[in-house]
Parts: C-alpha cells; sequence; structure tokens
C-alpha cells in the first residue's frame, strides 16, 4: 500500500489529483517542483490563490522543493489555499525556518497555518514561536487564541529541515490538539472541554500568513496537506512515510 500511495502521490492523473491513505482525502495539497505554486493537487481541489511574488524553488540533490512566505513586511508573500477552516481538521508540512523564535515576539514568528483575517478574528495558530512549534485555537467568541499544545525544537532543528503536524479534534467532549515535530521527535497535547470557537468572519486557511501584518517572519514551506477532519495515528504515519520518502528522493531527511 505505501508503495502504491508513494507513486500516486507523485501523480495527477485523469481524476485531478492526489490520492492518500486516509479516509478523507485532503482538501488542499501541493508540491512545488513542478507547475504553478497555485496547484492544488488534492482530489476535486480548487487552485490556491498565491500574494506577492514569493521565490519558488524547483529541488534538486539535497534541496526541497519549496516556497519562501512571509507577511511581516511589504510585499507580503503568502498563499490564501481556499480551504474553508473546520472545527476539526490535520495540517502536515515539512519547513524550515532562518532561526529559531525563543523569545516569543510576535514580530519574529514564522507563521505555518493561521486563519487570521486580521487581528481579532483570527482563531487558529500554527507557528514557530517561544522555542517551539506552537498549535493555538480559540473556544471563545473574543477571536483570541485561547489555549495550545506546543513541541520543542533547538535552534539546529529550526534551520533544518523538519516534518510537522497539527491535528484538532473537537468533539461532544470539547477540544484536542496535538501537535507534533516528527523529525525532532517532540510532541505536545492540551485539550479543553469547551468546544472550539470558528468566527464567521474567518473563511480560509492560509499558508505563511496574518495578513494585517502583525507578525508573519520568513519560512519555507514543502509538501503540504490540509485535511478536513483529525487523522489517526496509523493514517498519520501512512502519510508521514509517504512525505519522508519522496524527500528522501531529493536526498533529504525529514
Amino acid at each position: 500500500m505505501t508503495a502504491l500511495c508513494t507513486q500516486l502521490l507523485g501523480q495527477t492523473g485523469g481524476l485531478g489529483g492526489l490520492y492518500l491513505p486516509t479516509s478523507q482525502q485532503p482538501g488542499y495539497a501541493a508540491r512545488f517542483d513542478t507547475g504553478n505554486p497555485s496547484d492544488n493537487l488534492a482530489l476535486g481541489g480548487s487552485p490556491a490563490i498565491v500574494f506577492g511574488s514569493p521565490v519558488v524553488t524547483s529541488g534538486g540533490p539535497g534541496v526541497l522543493p519549496s516556497i519562501a512566505l512571509q507577511t511581516l513586511n511589504t510585499p507580503k508573500q503568502y498563499v490564501d489555499t481556499g480551504v474553508l477552516d473546520t472545527a476539526s481538521l490535520t495540517v502536515v508540512l515539512a519547513a524550515k525556518f532562518s532561526a529559531l523564535n525563543t523569545d516569543g515576539d510576535w514580530g519574529s514568528t514564522p507563521v505555518l497555518v493561521s486563519n487570521f483575517a486580521n487581528n481579532e478574528t483570527g482563531t487558529l495558530q500554527f507557528v514557530q514561536m517561544g522555542g517551539s512549534i506552537q498549535l493555538s485555537v480559540s473556544t471563545a467568541t473574543s477571536g483570541i487564541s485561547n489555549i495550545g499544545a506546543s513541541a520543542a525544537l533547538t535552534s539546529d532543528q529550526a534551520k533544518a529541515w523538519g516534518l510537522y503536524a497539527a491535528r484538532i479534534s473537537t468533539t461532544s467532549a470539547g477540544t484536542a490538539l496535538t501537535v507534533q515535530a516528527l523529525t525532532a521527535g517532540t510532541s505536545g497535547t492540551f485539550s479543553s472541554p469547551a468546544a472550539r470557537y470558528i468566527s464567521p468572519s474567518v473563511k480560509t486557511l492560509q499558508l505563511g500568513s496574518t495578513p494585517a501584518g502583525i507578525f508573519g517572519a520568513p519560512v519555507s514551506l514543502s509538501e503540504p496537506l490540509l485535511f478536513p477532519y483529525a487523522l489517526t495515528d496509523d493514517e498519520l504515519a501512512a502519510v508521514v512515510r509517504i512525505i519522508r520518502a519522496r524527500a528522501a528522493a531529493f536526498g533529504v531527511t525529514l
């Protein structure tokens, strides 16, 4: 199954997208070695909107295909995936940072994924700050993320390619968060009896972005996947194997 799905992951055939060994397919999937950076390779997925003119690296020996994003400075460079935020979801991607943000300064915080339309309506942020990868969401109607989980990183780990996953599960029992720095081998969890809140003004998930510019330091992203539910451990493990196999073909260990 893994070998087959690894092959399928590299193809866009008559169905117009990728296929992964998960109970639901991602709403957004991208790779940056061929085609347009707005391409969404998810089955039935619509093209993303790319803001600015981000540098796209097509990859090669020892180099992962990637896109360089930031919204802290002008011109802002980010990707609106067009995928609607959902109460439960999974993010899987590879990332590489120029530095480890250890002081918690928002101005030097790289963003992996957020749903920020502005500073008041962001209720999900998957970022690197405070010496860790952090996943934060809101359970209140204030529009401010108020619960979170984190996975520790060292400076060397942040500056090298790493594989990261964030899972949000919202049920009648409340909200459970899991964040994993898979290459570093660290993880964190948090649970709350409160349901996750999504502001009605927040529409889509974005890569590398808080469009208001309150933060969004440079980050390079590769192999991003957005699922509309929380993957099981077995599903995540299968997806991770596929991404690692593709990275290994470029000579990169995730």
